[in-house]
């Protein structure tokens, strides 16, 4: 659950043998509000900008390839309201 002046700063999932990230989001927001996943070029192995802005839907799945270039970010939610989501990974060899 991210609130208010919440944020995840640009990172990858690339740790533990994860091979995919999913996000269910459990709750609305609007460009306007925030807490939107960007999802990021990259270039030698580091983010270069943003490609795509993800807002979160309620009952929406975002799936995607965990690597070593899957850059993304969660926008600071900037509105008094909730950006509930369940997250995790599966993981393989």
């Amino acid at each position: 659950m991210y609130s208010d002046t919440c944020y995840l700063l640009c990172h990858d999932d690339d740790l533990e043998g994860r091979k995919i990230a999913f996000t269910l989001y459990l709750s609305n927001l609007t460009q306007p509000e925030g807490g939107s996943l960007c999802l990021f070029s990259s270039k030698n192995k580091f983010p270069e900008r943003i490609i795509k802005k993800l807002e979160p839907k309620l009952n929406s799945l975002v799936i995607f390839e965990v690597s070593k270039t899957s850059f993304h970010e969660v926008e600071e939610v900037i509105a008094k309201k909730q950006r509930i989501a369940l997250g995790g990974w599966l993981h393989g060899h």
